[in-house]
């Protein structure tokens, strides 16, 4: 990273933002589980989070927006070390009372791939007020129309949260198992699962993306873990996950005997 490409005030977080970004997107989910485990990584995680602040945070975002991460490796890295901190339940949220009406403003940026993920994050973040929330369902079902698929995929969900349960969406969430788009695809497993025994319509094509030996091996345990949520009474979705226990690859392998005995506790 060239830190005279980077803003003055980002530049203190910069040998944080190398040291996560050096994990790299192979296998980041998995060596992030590692990093939770270790206290030293750890430490210097909830370091970074707290010197990353919202404001920080927002001043980024628009850098980000002048210098795209398909073409600055800064922004890119900036970009990735705070997925880091999203993933490890890290990354500060503004708590200023007015968090609907940010995310509903948030559902009308567009523009980037990055204000994209903010409209995804904005519709799976409405989902959380319930019925308290009922003045945003008229902008998440404009976000059905989402040129992002995986924006679609959570306003579908918070609509459900919200609206008391409609079934429609789980379909339409169901849909977007099939999608082109692996990533769409991930989302959509993600929020079935959050949904639980009542998506048990999406089992047929979690266990169709388990066993398509075409899927990207980092995935799977996203689908598997999914089913796992949703089925955990369906005896399809038990043989899917047992089936997995005997696949060729080691690491779908032990996810997936992990998962069952997960579900053995339960």
């Amino acid at each position: 990273m060239d830190i005279s490409k980077v803003p003055g005030f980002l530049r203190p977080l910069v040998p944080y933002v190398e040291r996560w970004t050096a994990i790299g997107n192979e296998e980041i989910l998995a060596r992030l589980e590692v990093a939770r485990s270790d206290q030293v990584k750890m430490d210097d995680a909830r370091r970074f989070g707290e010197l990353f602040t919202p404001e920080l945070q927002q001043e980024c975002a628009l850098w980000t927006d002048r210098e795209p991460i398909t073409e600055s490796e800064e922004t890119s890295a900036f970009y990735f070390a705070t997925g880091v901190l999203d993933e490890l339940d890290l990354l500060q949220s503004d708590d200023n009372g007015n968090a609907v009406n940010s995310y509903i403003e948030a559902l009308t940026k567009f523009g980037s791939y990055r204000l994209a993920s903010e409209r995804m994050h904005a519709a799976k973040l409405l989902a959380d007020f319930g019925v308290n929330g009922s003045n945003t369902i008229e902008p998440l079902r404009t976000a059905l129309d989402d040129e992002d698929h995986r924006v679609r995929v959570w306003a579908h969900f918070a609509i459900y949260k919200i609206d008391g349960g409609d079934q429609s969406q789980i379909e339409s969430i169901r849909v977007y198992l099939n999608d082109a788009d692996n990533e769409v695809r991930t989302e959509a497993a993600t929020a079935l699962g959050q949904i639980g025994p009542n998506a048990v319509c999406g089992i047929p094509e979690l266990v169709d993306l388990i066993e398509d030996p075409h899927q990207d091996e980092f995935d799977v345990p996203i689908f598997m873990e999914a089913l796992a949520s949703i089925g955990a009474d369906n005896s399809l979705a038990r043989k899917a996950l047992k089936r997995a226990t005997q696949s060729d690859n080691e690491w779908i392998r032990n996810e997936a005997s992990e998962i069952l005995e997960s579900m053995t506790d339960d």
